[in-house]
């Protein structure tokens, strides 16, 4: 229940008219955070998660949305910022500051403990539900002549006490015209599930989408690439904004192979080497094994050891691979790249080796990986991968056979044979 400002009589609005959808296909979602709105706005109070991977746009659908809603509700936001996570109530003195005028129609000891919690006053520490009761009927205050939005972006790094408090508060308005907008990025320890309030999970676009979006962005990019490029990224807009520049003129006209691994941005290497980086020597090399596997049957190779078995479980809990009967594969194509982004000539090297090692003998892959795993010329690769490349001419893949019999032409110590494999 509130503790103040209820207001179970408001008078029913009629329902708003927002402007056009702009953000691609999330027009399911933006429906969905409206009808939040138009609840709040009818003074039904509601709270809402909203929560994917990074790069999908929870912050772009979440601004627009309160953008959308214009003057007629009160905003007040905050967004979470890694670094400052371990300052108590710093969220908090930002979401709340707007309306902290209000809080002399607390009652005092509720007063008094939002005033020490967000140094406003010499106070002794108050209990952390003593302030969250002081946020639940500041809310409530301020929803009495203006309905109100409150939205917490990046909630994995809003500072405990903070999260605490707005959820409580979440958790408890009723009938006040109040709507509050968690974003969450998912994967940095913080369930979803576990906060108790609805959820709207965010994914990739789906492909009609995600080539509207790179249309619109890079109208220059040949057809063929974009869809290269849809199917890479699984449709995270982040990655179709951001790839597309870091392409080479050939590359984007389709006259030349995308890169392997794709490119990252500034923002999506950020966001997904940093998880990498803080996993054990072993879980990273276990997870390199996984990013160099090209197929289904590679991947399983990855746990033919005891040793690399058990640190792969340790990379399934960091959430970056799922491990599922029998198949093992990166939560997303875009760890994959910032796997191998993120790994030395050394580790790759190793990484390969050890895959070759893995697979049967005279198959293609097993050449592949051992010609990646090689320094130098090796002639034994280089016969094995001479072998495959013959193999895929005589099957029609004359793109793979001529890629084959350049790398095992490079490979070769006797230069009439160089010479061969490369005509």
């Amino acid at each position: 229940m509130p503790l103040i400002g209820a207001n179970a009589s408001r008078r029913r609005a009629p329902a708003r008219r927002y402007p056009a959808v702009v953000l691609v296909g999330r027009d399911h979602d933006l429906r969905t955070l409206r009808a939040l709105l138009d609840e709040a706005r009818a003074g039904r109070a509601g709270a809402m998660c909203v929560h994917g991977p990074v790069g999908v746009g929870k912050t772009s659908l979440l601004s627009q949305l309160v953008d959308g809603a214009g003057d007629e509700f009160l905003v007040l936001r905050t967004r979470g910022i890694e670094s400052a996570a371990h300052l108590a109530h710093a969220a908090l003195a930002e979401v709340l500051d707007p309306i902290l005028d209000l809080r002399t129609q607390l009652p005092p000891a509720r007063s008094r403990a939002l005033g020490a919690a967000l140094a406003l006053e010499n106070a002794s520490v108050a209990s952390p539900f003593a302030v969250a009761a002081g946020v639940l009927g500041l809310l409530a205050a301020a929803a009495v002549g203006r309905p109100l939005v409150v939205l917490v972006d990046d909630l994995q790094w809003v500072d405990e006490a903070s999260r605490a408090a707005l959820l409580f508060a979440a958790h408890r308005l009723e009938a006040d015209a109040v709507a509050v907008l968690f974003g969450l990025r998912d994967g940095e320890g913080l369930d979803p599930a576990a906060l108790g309030l609805p959820t709207l999970a965010m994914g990739g676009l789906n492909a009609p989408d995600a080539r509207e979006l790179l249309r619109g962005r890079h109208p220059d990019l040949d057809t063929s690439v974009a869809e290269r490029l849809v199917a890479a990224t699984a449709g995270n807009p982040m990655a179709l904004i951001e790839i597309p520049p870091l392409l080479d003129a050939q590359q984007r006209r389709g006259a030349g192979a995308l890169p392997d691994p794709l490119p990252l941005g500034r923002n999506l290497a950020r966001a997904y080497v940093r998880p990498i980086e803080t996993l054990s020597q072993e879980a990273r090399a276990a997870l390199l094994l996984v990013a160099c596997a090209t197929s289904r049957e590679e991947a399983a190779a990855c746990g033919a050891t005891t040793a690399t078995s058990s640190a792969l479980l340790d990379v399934e809990r960091s959430g970056l691979v799922r491990l599922d009967a029998g198949r093992i594969e990166t939560v997303h194509p875009l760890v994959r790249s910032a796997a191998l982004a993120a790994a030395t000539p050394e580790e790759l090297r190793a990484a390969h080796g050890h895959l070759a090692a893995a697979l049967p003998p005279g198959s293609a892959a097993r050449a592949w990986h051992a010609a990646a795993a090689a320094v130098g010329t090796d002639d034994e690769v280089a016969s094995a991968l001479a072998a495959a490349g013959e193999a895929a001419r005589s099957g029609g893949a004359f793109a793979d056979a001529a890629c084959a019999l350049a790398r095992a032409g490079d490979l070769t110590t006797d230069p009439d044979r160089r010479a061969r494999l490369l005509l």
